[in-house]
């Protein structure tokens, strides 16, 4: 019996596996694996994300207590410093600026706190007190040192230390901290608990516009040792001042946090609660903000010393989160997701692969269908026509817009070449062979031409040709041209219109400028009548610019004011420094009237004054047509004038000079008989210590302790013949300041005499020895020898070398610059030189040239009259010689007097 034979010759099993893959490739089955992946995919990727931002949290919150343990050290290493100040004042109460000094050099604060602005001491200072104290640090060599803020007040504070002393904390220097309300609450509440206090959100005294930052300051208040502080009337009463430090939010926050918040962002806000007002420190530690929202944000009080408190804000950047660990949910998705699509892809791309394979055909049919319909529409719209020149044939292929824009039906065009050249019209033909063969040849990216083409009818319209070779063999030789023609005889004819009225207009141009020659010409015979006169005279157009200035004009106001002609007339006539009599003409002239005044003016180094007329011009009609202006030079008038008040000046000054010597003389007396007491006792005085110190000395023998004014006796036996000898000595000096004095004031002989210059110099320099003292450490003298005397007035020279040294030393700005004098002889000249040289703050290149004009001065908020350097001028043009200056600003000044010497004379 034969066996049982299966349908299907592959068997059972795999009959099976087809009908699985039927089931399989299903777009259902597809739909629903994918859904089931998906879901499997999102646990896993909720259960990873949920586990990163557990560990980021933690890592945030410690981070966040990191932060504020560093803020929390940090200050109190500044307390530890400012409490080290105030030991300094408890253990000598009297501490001097360099002792200050030495102390914070040696906390070395810009390596070991960075972040600190500085260190500083601030005096408290009762309203009795305030001008003794500014005397005294003005002693310390701050000439211009005050308490700022000016005006009356029941107490004072100012900062008198502040290191390091650089330029930014030199701008607090003297600054009253009591008047600002924020630091006032701070200061008050550290001298009533006795403990440091951090004060509010302040700007300090030392930003300027650039990298302007918040800031705020700690205060610890400084006692008088040896006074009862237990209370907080006992505190108000013994506060001698406080040790406080300044702080730049900022620069504080980058030296105490570093690279320490690289992956947070941190904002300080003063007081609790957040306030944009009361903002600190924004984005430390840069001011970039964190994109998009935090991932992580905790804000937290910070509790200062004295009660005061921060409030910080954290704010969690991408960075807290290492890239690892932010990569592993989106890791876990994407594997999940890649594998669900994959899985879904190869299912649905079974089932649909014949459909896909017979809608891209389908689509290709109507896809070309539609790009040939919207070809045909295009060209249609556009109304061009369209040519397709396959060169290796010679055959044309003109569109019917093509035939149409000829005039031509659709059979009445062949498709030879010759259907287009034959049409060309013969004058431009060669021109548009050429530029085909140039774009043939490949040396143009396309062919474009302008020429004119026979239409049916005979008449040639302008055709715009453009076309493009779309196919070239291997030697670059075009095989294909498509192209368009279009009609653009419109714009030819818009062309020549427009080229017929330029050339109108072109005519009517040259009528108007031989008009406008003509009526310069008449300006020109009426300008030479103007020619000889002294005065300036400028006439201008209605446009008010000069049409017309006479010689006159370059002589008033000078070569450098350049040409005339084209200038605006105001501008080029008046002076910027004339602004406003400028407005007062403008005005004027506006309404129709004329101006008349005097203005000033600088020509070649020197001052003018003019006296100046500006009136408007009537035409034959009556209408303005411009405007003249004449300028009449009334220099030599003032002159004389400023010469007279310079020799009623003088006279006054000499009177006051007359007056000076008789109070010299009287306080000379009066001095000289107090000094005269003392010196004639002295010596009787030396002769009973003389006298008395054999007993003095049996009795310190006797007496080993023995004290003579508290003071021991082997100290007392040096100390007193010093103080002998310094009596002697400074009666000495009394008697030589007087005869100085007197010397100075003394009524001049006269300058008919030979002198000796070394001789007045050292008069001179003993007058003045303390007012330059006060202003320098550094004078320095250097006489030299064998100089042939001068002939003139031994007064009156001294009187010049007093002047400059006074100068010199009101011209420095700090102690520690130069002032140097010396006298030597000039060899190629055989004149004397007296050289006064400076370190001083300079004089700017335009007042040198006016340096001696009379009532002329850079010191007029000084109380400078403008007379001193007037008179020593004339005092030196008066003995025949010559004073130069020269200076550099912020360098200092240099003043040379050139002498001539005495014929054979002999000093007196």
């Amino acid at each position: 019996m034969p066996e049982p034979t299966d349908p299907d010759p592959a068997g059972p099993p795999v009959r099976r596996g087809r009908r699985l893959l039927a089931v399989l490739i299903r777009p259902r089955t597809a739909w629903v694996i994918l859904g089931l992946s998906l879901l499997a995919t999102a646990w896993a990727w909720y259960l990873s994300d949920a586990a990163v931002h557990r560990r980021s949290a933690d890592r945030f919150h410690f981070r966040t207590e990191e932060v504020q343990l560093a803020i929390r050290d940090r200050m109190a290493s500044y307390i530890a410093i400012l409490r080290g100040g105030a030991g300094l004042f408890m253990a000598s109460p009297e501490v001097g600026r360099e002792a200050w000094r030495r102390y914070v050099d040696s906390l070395e604060l810009g390596r070991s706190f960075p972040g600190i602005q500085g260190l500083g001491f601030t005096r408290v200072i009762q309203p009795q007190e305030l001008a003794a104290h500014v005397a005294a640090v003005r002693a310390e060599g701050f000439p211009d040192y005050s308490v700022r803020p000016a005006g009356e007040r029941p107490l004072y504070t100012a900062i008198v230390y502040l290191e390091p002393f650089d330029w930014r904390n030199q701008r607090a220097f003297g600054f009253d901290m009591y008047t600002e309300e924020t630091r006032r609450q701070a200061m008050d509440r550290a001298r009533d608990g006795g403990e440091p206090m951090v004060s509010g959100k302040v700007v300090l005294v030392q930003e300027t516009e650039v990298d302007r930052q918040r800031g705020f300051l700690v205060y610890l208040p400084v006692f008088r040792p040896g006074l009862p502080a237990a209370t907080a009337a006992e505190r108000r009463a013994a506060l001698m001042g406080y040790v406080y430090a300044p702080f730049r939010m900022q620069d504080l926050m980058h030296g105490i946090l570093g690279r320490q918040v690289d992956d947070l962002h941190l904002h300080i806000y003063d007081g609790e609660g957040v306030d944009e007002g009361r903002l600190l420190a924004p984005g430390v530690p840069t001011d970039a903000v964190h994109a998009g929202p935090p991932i992580m944000e905790r804000t937290v009080v910070f509790a200062l010393p004295g009660g005061h408190c921060w409030t910080l804000v954290f704010h969690a950047d991408t960075g807290l989160v290492s890239a690892s660990e932010e990569t592993l949910p989106l890791l876990v998705a994407a594997c999940g997701l890649v594998i669900d699509l994959l899985l879904f892809l190869v299912i649905a791309g079974l089932a649909g692969r014949e459909r896909r394979i017979r809608s891209q055909v389908l689509h290709m049919t109507r896809d070309l269908r539609r790009s040939e319909e919207r070809l045909a529409q295009s060209l249609e719209a556009v109304g061009d026509g369209v040519w397709d020149w396959d060169v290796a044939r010679g055959a044309v292929y003109f569109s019917d817009t093509w035939k149409a824009m000829l005039g031509h039906a659709t059979h009445e065009v062949g498709s030879g070449l010759a259907e287009w050249s034959s049409r060309v019209h013969p004058d431009d033909l060669a021109r548009v062979l050429a530029e085909v063969e140039e774009h043939l040849a490949g040396r143009t990216a396309t062919y474009r031409s302008e020429h004119r083409v026979r239409c049916k009818d005979g008449r040639f319209i302008w055709i715009l040709d453009r076309g493009r070779a779309i196919e070239r063999d291997p030697g670059g030789r075009a095989l294909r041209l498509v192209g368009t023609h279009t009609d653009i005889t419109g714009q030819r004819l818009l062309q020549e219109e427009r080229d017929r009225l330029v050339a109108t207009l072109e005519e009517r141009v040259q009528e108007r400028t031989a008009e406008l020659a003509a009526r310069d010409r008449r300006l020109r015979i009426v300008a030479a009548v103007f020619e000889q006169i002294p005065s300036a005279i400028a006439i201008s157009d209605a446009g008010r610019r000069i049409t017309y200035a006479n010689p006159a004009c370059a002589l008033r106001f000078g070569a450098a004011a350049g040409p005339f002609a084209g200038r605006p007339h105001l501008e080029a006539v008046f002076p910027a420094t004339a602004a406003a009599e400028s407005a007062a003409a403008l005005a004027a002239l506006a309404r129709g009237e004329a101006w008349s005044g005097v203005i000033t003016l600088e020509v070649d180094g020197q001052r003018r004054w003019l006296d100046a007329l500006v009136m408007p011009v009537a035409g034959e009609d009556g209408e303005p047509v411009g405007f003249a202006s004449v300028h009449r030079d009334i220099t030599a008038m003032r002159q004389a004038e400023a010469e007279a008040r310079q020799r009623t000046e003088e006279l006054i000054q000499a009177d006051k000079m007359a007056a000076l010597g008789t109070l010299v003389a009287g306080v000379g007396h009066e001095i000289n008989n107090p000094a005269n007491f003392i010196s004639l006792n002295t010596p009787l005085l030396k002769g009973f210590w003389a006298d008395a110190v054999p007993v003095l000395e049996a009795r310190a023998a006797a007496d080993p302790g023995f004290r003579l004014g508290r003071i021991p006796w082997a100290r007392t036996r040096e100390l007193v013949p010093r103080l002998f000898q310094g009596l002697e000595e400074g009666i000495g000096r009394i008697r030589r300041i007087v005869g100085d004095l007197r010397d100075f004031a003394r009524p001049d002989p006269g300058h008919d005499q030979p002198q000796d210059l070394n001789r007045v110099v050292q008069a001179a320099v003993a007058i003045t020895r303390h007012a330059v003292a006060r202003s320098t450490g550094r004078f320095s003298l250097a006489l030299g020898d064998g100089l042939p005397p001068v002939a003139g007035s031994f007064q009156k020279l001294e009187q010049v070398v007093v002047n400059l040294l006074l100068n010199a030393s009101q011209a420095l700005p700090a102690g520690d610059r130069a002032i140097t004098l010396s006298t030597a002889l000039d060899p190629g000249t055989g004149r004397l030189v007296l050289t006064v040289a400076d370190q001083g703050v300079g004089i700017p290149p335009e007042h040198l040239a006016r340096l001696g004009e009379p009532f002329f001065t850079t010191k007029r908020d000084q109380g400078g009259t403008g007379l001193g350097l007037s008179i020593i001028r004339r005092i030196i043009q008066d003995h025949g010689g010559e004073i130069r200056f020269a200076s550099v600003l912020g360098a200092g000044t240099t003043v040379t007097v050139l002498l001539p010497a005495a014929p054979g004379g002999v000093a007196s």
